[in-house]
């Protein structure tokens, strides 16, 4: 089936899909690599009692991928303008992994929408690096060098190193090699130079954060920067605990969204 595809103020096609009924609506925001079919066990569950919509963000998917143009701020009024061509008022946003920085902008700018947010295992924490030192960063070499894209794959097989599932996580960093390479290295650079302490400490609306079951989540700063913030931690899940765990993560979700 054929996806609905939006065009942004400056002309990008971005693909999208809208679905299911009910309210609040969910937005959902897929990470660094990814694309929205990334969401399908939310969307199987959630489709049922709440109106969904999730997209590929620019430079990912079936959007467009321009050269240039990848900022954090530019990902979120893509999904604000998508949101109200659409006629939606109110939502809870949803982030995974580098799309929690894009779902926590989203939220810090436009709160007359997101009422409230969910990271996924996201960096929310991170502090923002200049151009030229994102520029340096190991990951943005390995991603812009001409190993693409066998370099994305091997890179997103290490969030699969314990799963429970091979036949996932092989599609997963399939996903990532199929990437365009300008959106990858785009998106990559525009998170590490987002200060993101920033636009979380000016969120107000209630938060709740899903990690993975290792790794450090940086709670206590977290906490600092969003007092209002709740917690949870699958078991036996890597970083797209989304789609290997969605047994714990939905039912995570549904408290949350029951208790607004």
């Amino acid at each position: 089936m054929k996806m609905p595809t939006y065009t942004t103020p400056d002309g990008l096609k971005i693909n999208y899909e809208e679905s299911g009924t009910g309210s609040p609506t969910l937005i959902m925001i897929h990470g660094l690599c990814s694309n929205l079919k990334h969401w399908d066990p939310q969307v199987r569950k959630f489709g049922r009692t709440h109106k969904i919509l999730r997209m590929d963000l620019r430079g990912h998917g079936k959007s467009d991928a321009p050269t240039a143009g990848y900022t954090i701020r530019k990902m979120a009024d893509d999904v604000a303008a998508l949101a109200k061509s659409r006629r939606i008022r109110s939502a809870v946003v949803l982030g995974h992994s580098m799309g929690g920085a894009v779902a926590l902008e989203f939220t810090r700018q436009y709160k007359d929408i997101a009422k409230a947010l969910i990271l996924l295992d996201s960096p929310a924490a991170m502090g923002g690096m200049s151009v030229a030192d994102a520029k340096q960063a190991p990951m943005v070499g390995m991603l812009a060098g001409p190993g693409w894209p066998a370099a994305a794959e091997a890179f997103y097989g290490r969030f699969f190193t314990e799963t429970r599932d091979k036949k996932l996580a092989a599609s997963v960093c399939k996903d990532a090699g199929k990437t365009p390479q300008q959106g990858a290295v785009g998106m990559l650079t525009a998170g590490l130079t987002f200060k993101m302490p920033a636009a979380a400490k000016a969120v107000k609306q209630p938060v709740l954060y899903i990690a993975a079951s290792q790794g450090n989540a940086r709670w206590d700063t977290l906490k600092e920067l969003m007092p209002q913030i709740q917690f949870a931690r699958v078991v036996g899940a890597g970083h797209f605990l989304q789609l290997e765990a969605p047994e714990q993560t939905n039912p995570m979700i549904e408290e949350f969204l029951a208790r607004l």
